[in-house]
């Protein structure tokens, strides 16, 4: 059926048409304002926020503001992004000592605390609390918006009491190993506990962030993990949580151990997965939906993407009978094999991280609502378009040498790619036992169009989250420049327009589009693969210069880190905000 003019397409209601242009990407929704003066109005009034959002790789959070309002607030924050504006700081001094346990997240940022002030409490770090910061309520002196600035900084703009800062304790007689949260979707932050005496026994408790108390929600909130003859530094753990499923990996440095990969319903507090592997084979992972999760195969130097079938029962439809024995694997759907080391050199780690994660999903397929913590939240980043930060080390067969080696890959390179292989991957009609072999996607196929790399230490930091959403954050320099990356392609795709018409904005030199795919210098002395760039990006730098021990950000805040002079702790930050 074809239409025989666009007199009769917008002759349509209004609803259906809006309905169908909103099934559009970014590309088509703009070209839809210059079809003719019809669309144009609707455009205006109806779609420019729409494909303002998805240009800015943001969804709709807060409705506070009406849509003008909302579109004004999208274009001032993507323009500070764009210069990287950073005269909105406020300075803060971190009013405990804290442990090597961080996270910053859905605008909070956390921080492990250790007893003090004992020598000895410096020296083992055992956290016995967390310390948060709500990000959102720090606002700069300097910032023209009246009454907000009302009570909230000190002259100067520095904020240093600890009446600011949310606590969630341990429980009596233990230590927090680590966390997890999943502070947007269900308020709620998982901790792994170490009870030690004569039996050491590792436990994951289920608290609302908000509180510190126990998660509503959860019918078993504290969830036994056994004994662990683990000493002290040995213990390496991950945890991300989405909708009702908390993946967690436990690992250990003894060659003696083995590591588990369980998969918990943190409502339910069963474990419905538990898969165990070799020491050293496992480093991390990444959802990159709820049912599909990337984990870092360090035997195999390949990314496994795994998947959770949807025939496990939700929290809604789960009975009180005695719970079945966990599964003891993952289906594998597909190996994405990473470039192969010359000969000399070996994988020795690879951590990852992506920023925000998905929501989970509900029975009938949908996206679980937002919490009050989401709805507070004006935008938040599409967790699809978000990329994922790897960063690994490669060291000699024979000798000392070391290599620290960057790259980033969007969520949905990946998982167009998985989804390609395996189309009812997402569906509910295929049960597990029916699932084709994995697929293996040599490197040369995914890697050079998709990945960006980075060889050099001054990329290379002790902080993983320098991501959030389509933009990463990292110093260069001495004194320190901050720099931002952005790989929205949409935003990649414009700057080349205005490349094109002479009319692109460098900034005297500090913002530049970078499409270059050519092979790194070093390539060839590191890796026997193809090694070209195909991810291109806009980069901008500060105009000012710091002397930030590390930078973190999330999807409004950069965090500039000074450490303590008397251990290696954070001491205060600055937040700038956009």
């Amino acid at each position: 059926m074809s239409i025989s003019s666009s007199a009769s397409f917008t002759n349509l209601p209004v609803e259906v048409i809006v309905r169908i242009f909103f099934s559009l990407d970014a590309y088509d929704l703009l070209a839809v304002s210059s079809l003719n003066k019809s669309c144009n109005n609707l455009f205006k009034n109806l779609l420019e926020l729409e494909y303002e959002l998805m240009a800015a790789g943001v969804t709709k959070g807060a409705s506070s503001m009406n849509k003008d309002e909302r579109l004004r607030a999208l274009r001032c924050r993507e323009e500070r992004w764009r210069t990287l504006d950073m005269t909105h700081r406020v300075s803060v001094k971190v009013p405990h000592h804290c442990s090597t346990l961080y996270d910053i997240s859905s605008g909070f940022y956390v921080l492990g605390g250790v007893q003090g002030p004992s020598i000895f409490d410096f020296i083992d770090k055992k956290t016995k609390f967390l310390r948060f910061a709500d990000l959102s309520r720090y606002k700069d002196s300097n910032k023209n918006n009246g009454s907000d600035n009302e009570g909230t900084t000190h002259p100067g703009g520095e904020r240093d009491t600890t009446d600011d800062w949310g606590e969630i304790k341990a429980e009596e007689n233990a230590t927090i190993v680590d966390f997890g949260l999943c502070i947007d979707e269900h308020d709620l932050i998982g901790l792994i506990e170490l009870t030690r005496g004569p039996a050491q026994r590792m436990a994951l408790t289920i608290r609302q962030f908000s509180t510190g108390a126990y998660h509503p929600a959860a019918r078993k909130p504290t969830i036994d993990l056994g004994p662990t003859q683990s000493t002290w530094g040995n213990l390496s753990i991950m945890m991300e949580i989405v909708g009702c499923h908390l993946l967690l990996l436990l690992s250990w440095s003894s060659s003696s151990s083995r590591e588990r990969l369980l998969l918990i319903n943190w409502c339910s507090g069963e474990i419905i997965v538990e898969e165990d592997s070799p020491q050293g084979v496992w480093e991390g992972f990444v959802f990159l939906t709820p049912q599909i999760f990337v984990m870092t195969n360090m035997e195999r130097r390949c990314l496994d993407a795994m998947h959770i079938p949807h025939n496990i029962a939700s929290p809604a439809t789960e009975t009180t009978e005695a719970s079945q024995s966990p599964r003891t694997s993952f289906a594998r759907l597909a190996s994405f094999l990473l470039p192969v080391p010359v000969f000399e050199l070996v994988y020795d780690n690879i951590a990852c991280r992506a920023d925000p994660n998905p929501f989970g999903t509900q029975s009938d397929g949908t996206y679980a609502p937002g919490t009050e913590r989401s709805c507070r939240a004006l935008f938040s980043s599409d967790a699809e378009k978000a990329i994922i930060i790897f960063r690994m080390t490669l060291t000699a067969r024979i000798g000392f040498g070391r290599i620290p080696i960057n790259f980033v890959v969007h969520r949905s390179s990946l998982l167009h790619r998985v989804r390609k292989a395996h189309p009812w991957c997402e569906s509910n009609l295929l049960a597990p036992k029916e699932l084709l072999e994995t697929v293996t996607i040599p490197w040369d196929d995914w890697g050079p169009p998709s990945t960006r790399w980075v060889f050099n230490d001054n990329f290379h930091t002790p902080w993983i989250t320098t991501t959030t959403g389509q933009r990463e954050v990292f110093m260069r320099g001495d004194p320190n420049h901050i720099v931002v990356r952005d790989y929205n392609p949409v935003a990649v795709r414009r700057a080349k327009w205005e490349m094109k018409n002479g009319v692109f904005d460098d900034m005297n030199g500090r913002r530049v589009l970078v499409t270059d795919s050519r092979p790194l210098m070093s390539w060839e002395r590191v890796f026997t693969s193809n090694g070209s760039n195909g991810l291109p990006y806009i980069e901008v730098e500060s105009k000012e210069t710091f002397n930030y021990n590390g930078v973190l950000m999330d999807e409004n805040h950069l965090l500039g880190l000074n450490r303590s002079n008397i251990a290696s702790g954070v001491a205060s930050f600055d937040i700038f905000t956009f």
